[in-house]
């Protein structure tokens, strides 16, 4: 079964994040269920999949838009100085990613604003945010 570009997209995100999360002694936790409870870890970095829409198509060829938010949650008393830096690792390993990297060239990552509903996450402890939109190409078979 093929999967699609978006899920490619997701996959090597997460696989990103969770190398940065292995190496900062934090659990990395792909879609977690909203508002964030606290994991079995007190450091937990995360990515949330928030959404996939069409801007353009041209027959079997079609350019979308995902969006995704990357978080960093530190379940301690004054964590701000701890989820800062295992936020800034994480969006440090994220920005360096190239488009050949994430899929076969054809996607581009920026950060955008974060949603005003996620800011609130409901998370007890530090919590910081970054929102990320991708652009990229989905092609689907020829239908005969």
């Amino acid at each position: 079964m093929t999967q699609s570009t978006r899920y490619t997209i997701g996959q090597s995100l997460f696989g990103v994040l969770s190398s940065v999360a292995t190496a900062n002694s934090a659990a990395a936790v792909f879609n977690p269920p909203l508002p964030l409870a606290r994991q079995q870890s007190s450091r937990t970095l995360f990515l949330l999949d928030r959404g996939d829409r069409l801007i353009d198509q041209a027959n079997q060829r079609q350019k979308r838009r995902c969006r995704v938010v990357l978080g960093a949650l530190v379940s301690a008393a004054e964590a701000h100085a701890e989820v800062d830096a295992l936020h800034f690792a994480a969006r440090t390993a994220i920005q360096a990613l190239r488009s050949n990297q994430i899929t076969d060239g054809r996607c581009l990552l920026h950060e955008t604003e974060v949603e005003p509903e996620l800011r609130d996450g409901g998370a007890n402890g530090a919590l910081l945010l970054s929102a990320y939109e991708i652009d990229y190409e989905q092609v689907y078979p020829a239908v005969s």
